[in-house]
């Protein structure tokens, strides 16, 4: 791996190295919001793969966009005899993480990263039988979200688990609504150039 094959640079290299991965990351679903008006929020999850690019910047500074192709479903308790709504989109997502690395040994390294979410959804379904449009309108298409995580790199192996928080309403109007909120956890191989 890149990265690490240059472990006898001197860290004063102002010389960026660009690093390939592909991906596939697990999302733990946790929308706020909707609880506010009486119905109860339910963990649900997703997934979906995708490939990272890892610019190593000076001193260990990294910056690694990526897309990534997923499904995500949402669960409500609607308190409508029991009947869950379930709301389910796929997407195209482009994180942007930018962390610093710390090297533990001399193939191990923690990385804390930080960065910002892009999505656009363009599948969305929504599952339950009193659906109305009062209560829940149309999702939206697009959403930005905050991430702050952190994560560990084994040669060419990097696991990170990232929280995002979403900004941008998940419905365009309604009575009631939420924010997408989530926990990733994103497995990367990276190729060594």
């Amino acid at each position: 791996m890149a990265f690490f094959a240059q472990a006898e640079t001197p860290q004063t290299s102002t010389v960026p190295t660009v690093d390939w991965a592909v991906m596939g990351a697990f999302d733990i679903n946790m929308p706020m919001g909707v609880a506010k008006y009486g119905n109860d929020l339910k963990l649900d999850y997703g997934g979906g793969i995708g490939a990272a690019v890892r610019i190593n910047l000076h001193q260990g500074w990294v910056l690694e966009p990526s897309v990534l192709f997923s499904y995500d479903d949402k669960r409500i308790a609607t308190g409508d005899d029991g009947d869950d709504m379930s709301i389910w989109h796929m997407s195209v997502s482009m994180p942007l993480l930018a962390g610093y690395r710390f090297d533990l040994t001399d193939n191990m390294g923690l990385t804390p990263v930080g960065g910002a979410e892009f999505s656009c959804c363009f599948s969305n379904h929504i599952d339950h039988k009193s659906y109305s449009g009062d209560r829940f309108s149309s999702p939206r298409r697009f959403n930005v979200s905050l991430g702050i995580g952190a994560g560990i790199i084994y040669d060419e192996l990097e696991v990170d688990i990232v929280g995002f928080f979403g900004l941008i309403p998940v419905f365009k109007g309604g009575k009631e609504n939420m924010n997408d909120y989530k926990v990733r956890v994103m497995a990367k191989y990276y190729f060594k150039m």
